[in-house]
Order: structure tokens, then sequence, then C-alpha cells
């Protein structure tokens, strides 16, 4: 009975998540809705709707409306409307129904929101965080009700809901819950897990001290797990846990970027290096799989590095956690004669000097959903002082004139982090190009900045019918601003 009640819960969350993804394809006129003085909603100045207007004060964001399909005024979408100071519409995120929506939590500055969904009634919800620009959606939790609180300008402190527990009971639910007390931090997408819950342990949030360095946590504990059953065998305790200071960002703010791996691009290559930060103490390496010898979606080295300056070291908590994807084959063999990796070997044990390296080679055919996987994976391993460099050519056996045309479409899509675009460049390392835009973007970039950009004519100073043609790329972290 009880996995047949969390089959129907996990089932429900899927068709909602389907239903909000289908629907984030319909054309709103976001110009047509504007917002009273009054706190009227208005669609083409007709009034469509008289409910409550919620104010948010939050960046661009200074109220927000959930709005029904109303046929007679024209209106024909359901969703969160968000309305900026001059009464403009400036978002919106659809929803299957209006009652999904029980609240929405903003960061101060508006670029990142919760939106709670699930009963009005139960006490398990889920909370569903999104970046305002682009409606995209970067975690979801299933969390306790009335625990979602702000911790500072960019976290969210909340009780993760984990799973049942066989047996036991929780009210209204028929149910027990393993229970966790968790951070989630929009600046970096990643979960800070405070205290976890165990077999015999459950950990509820509760108030947070003034200065934001420890919280109040409700400790419920049992001798044995069949003891969940029986509520008198349930024993409860307060416990002060640290709140962990939030991450700075990266020396710089730089996040790494996007640098040729021919020979011939050498001079330029250095200079990119010349721009990273000294401080850096991980190297996230993606290149092309120049010849084709990745049997799975992606190979990785966790072999050390012996070039002239130092030994340079793999990153061994990285490679098991990639090894473990599923996804992923440890082939150190294939790398030694894969200049995608080894131009840029040498360039990293010098420029960073503290840092380790993790060699990646993206296979050309790398399904989206495996760039999704490596995503999520290499978010989650993300921390202060990695940087992902991307090794990368651009055009191919081109005259300069051919080159330059297909560059401008390349450079575009490169500087505004367009990761879905990436299959229709003239470049080597498309797939791969998706995964690092992905993540840039994750990671706070908003743009990136072109170094510089040549070809080979111009590198050997006379023309070439058949050449290549290289850039150089960084992008910054713009969440903590520069």
């Amino acid at each position: 009975m009880v996995k047949s009640k969390v089959k129907s819960a996990l089932v429900a969350m899927a068709a909602f998540f389907i239903c909000v993804a289908d629907s984030a394809g319909a054309e709103v006129n976001l110009d047509a809705y504007t917002l009273s003085d009054g706190g009227a909603v208005f669609l083409g100045g007709r009034p469509v709707s008289d409910m409550a207007v919620s104010e948010a004060d939050a960046g661009k964001v200074r109220n927000w409306v959930v709005l029904s399909e109303n046929k007679d005024a024209g209106a024909d979408a359901t969703g969160v409307f968000f309305f900026g100071e001059d009464g403009r519409c400036v978002g919106f995120l659809p929803l299957e129904n209006e009652n999904e929506c029980q609240g929405i939590l903003f960061r101060p500055d508006g670029e990142f929101f919760v939106l709670v969904t699930g009963s009005g009634v139960r006490m398990d919800m889920f909370f569903n965080v999104y970046r305002l620009d682009g409606m995209e959606k970067t975690a979801e939790f299933a969390g306790l009700r009335d625990t979602l609180v702000l911790l500072g300008p960019s976290r969210f402190m909340f009780t993760r809901i984990d799973g049942i527990r066989e047996g036991g009971s929780f009210p209204g639910l028929g149910y027990g819950l393993r229970l966790s007390a968790v951070i989630y931090d929009t600046s970096f997408l990643n979960e800070i897990v405070l205290k976890e819950a165990t077999d015999k342990q459950n950990f509820r949030t509760g108030e947070v001290s003034e200065d934001e360095s420890s919280v109040t946590v409700t400790e419920e504990f049992v001798g044995s797990e069949k003891d969940w059953r029986d509520e008198g065998k349930i024993k409860t305790r307060e416990i002060r846990v640290g709140i962990p200071a939030a991450r700075d960002k990266t020396p710089s703010g730089i996040l790494g970027g996007i640098t040729p791996h021919h020979g011939l691009a050498l001079p330029m290559i250095v200079r990119f290096y010349e721009h990273l930060p000294p401080g850096t103490k991980r190297v996230w390496l993606l290149a092309p799989d120049h010849f084709r010898r990745v049997r799975r979606q992606a190979a990785i080295c966790g072999e050390n590095w012996a070039p002239a300056e130092r030994t340079l070291e793999a990153d061994g908590e990285a490679i098991d956690a990639l090894s473990a994807t599923g996804i992923v084959e440890e082939r150190p063999e294939i790398f030694a004669g894969e200049h995608g990796i080894t131009l840029h070997i040498p360039l990293i044990a010098r420029y960073c000097p503290d840092a380790k390296v993790v060699p990646m080679l993206l296979n050309p055919k790398i399904p989206d959903m495996g760039l999704l996987i490596l995503r999520n994976k290499l978010r989650e391993l993300f921390r202060e002082g990695d940087i992902v460099i991307l090794s990368m050519d651009l055009s191919h056996y081109k005259t300069p004139e051919a080159m330059a045309a297909e560059d401008k479409k390349t450079l575009a899509v490169l500087k505004s982090l367009r990761f879905g675009e990436t299959d229709g460049l003239d470049v080597d390392a498309r797939r791969a190009a998706a995964l690092a835009l992905m993540l840039f973007k994750d990671m706070g970039a908003k743009k990136g900045d072109v170094l510089e950009h040549t070809d080979s004519s111009a590198v050997l100073g006379r023309r070439a019918e058949s050449g290549t043609s290289y850039a150089t790329v960084m992008y910054r972290s713009q969440i903590f601003g520069e």
C-alpha cells in the first residue's frame, strides 16, 4: 500500500513537470499584459482577473500573480505572471492549473526564485528552483511545508524529503518520511547537506540565528528501524548546527573559457592562459574525440601527467564520480595522441601551478541525455577554484572569407551561451561546446568575452585557400558582480 502511494505521487509529479514543459512552448504575448496601480491585471486594456496580487520587490520583479485561462478576456494561458515596477509583464511561468502554486520565494536580486507546488493541506511539497531569465528550472526537491527560508543573497534552506520509511507514520500521510536539513546555493547550483537522514534519524530545519551562522535543527531518533512504527518510541531533541559560510566567487570571477588546440595558434593560446587565475585548484579540460576512439559517450584519463614544468595530477575524486555515471569510460591509453588534450597539459601545469586536471574526450555522437547527465554531475562536483576549458578550433578547410562568414555565426552563439545551437556550427567540438556553454551558464556567466579571433592565413602572413580559424573566449561569473 505504501509503495502504491509513493508510485502515485511520483507519477503525479512527473505528469506535472511534463505539463509544464509542454505548455512552456506556448506563445504568450507578455507585452499585452499589464498591472495597474490598483493591482488589477489587464490584457490589451481589458481586465482579465481580480486575483490577489503578491508583492516581490526582488530585482526587476515587483509583483506576481497566478492567472488562469480566461477565454472571455482573450487570455489563453495559465501560470505565474511576473510584473515590473512600471506594471509591465517581465516573465511568465506556465502551470497546469492555478491551484498548483502554493507560494513563491525570491532571491533578493530576483535572478532566481523557488516555486512551491503541491496540495493546500498536505505537509509534503515540491520546491522548484527557477532562473528568472528564460524560466530555466535548475533544481527540484521534495520538501516539508513551511520550512523553506532564504539565507543571505543566494541560498535557500529547507527540510528535504529523501523518501519514505516503511511502516512509519507522518501526519496526514499514513507513512513515514526520511527528512534531511539542506541548503541549495543558487550561485553555484549545488546542494549542501547540513544533517542527512539515516535509518534511525530525521532532521528538520528550524529557527536561523540572527547572523545566519547556525540553525536550530530538530532531531528525531529511534533505537531501531522498527521503532518508527511506534510514535511512543520516537524521541526528539533540538541541536544547533553550524551553517557554512557562502562560497565566494572564483578569483577574478573567471569560470574558464574556449581556446584552440592547433600548434599554429600557440601564441594566442598562451595569452589565453595568462588570463587564468593563479589560484586555480582544478581544471576540467574538455576536448573532441578527433580519432573516434571513445566507445561510450565520453572518456577520461585518471593517470598523472609529467610535462617539463611539474607532475600534473589527475583528480581522483572527479574520475571516480564520472566513472560511476555509467556513460564515461576511463581509458588513459587513448589520450597520449590526442592533441586536443596534450597541447594544453604543459600550459595548465605552468599557469595553474596548484591545479589538478580532469581531461575528458566527448564522443561526437553523445545524445542529449548524455550531455544532461554530464552537466548535472559536473556542476555537482564543481567547487571554488575550479575552471572549465574547452579545447576547440573553429572553421576548417575554408577560404578566409568563408571562415569569416561561419565564424560570425559561431561567435554569436558562443558569446550568448546558446548551447542548443552548437550542432549547426562549423567547429570541431560541437557536443563538447554544448556541454561547456551549459556549465558556464549554470555557474553564473551571462556572456562570453572574445579575447582574440584569427585564422591560419593571418597567422602565417600569407593567404591559405584551405585554412582553419581560431578564437579565445573567456567566461566570468556575473552573479556577484565584478
